[in-house]
């Protein structure tokens, strides 16, 4: 899970990489990448911890 803060992005396109690495074995690691478009919108998301969430307009 990660959580950003609103209007803390500014409007664009944004790539998140990920990368997992073991601690008893540094050299073994993996990486995942995707990109996240941040644009203006009237939509609102409430993100219920370990619940349900509720999209509104």
């Amino acid at each position: 899970e990660l959580y950003i803060p609103e209007q803390t992005l500014d409007y664009g396109t944004y790539q998140f990489t990920l990368t997992v690495r073991m601690a008893a074995a540094s050299q073994l690691s993996s990486s995942m990448s995707a990109y996240v478009q941040i644009i203006p919108s009237n939509i609102v998301v409430n993100l219920i911890r370990f619940g349900t969430t509720m999209i509104t307009q």
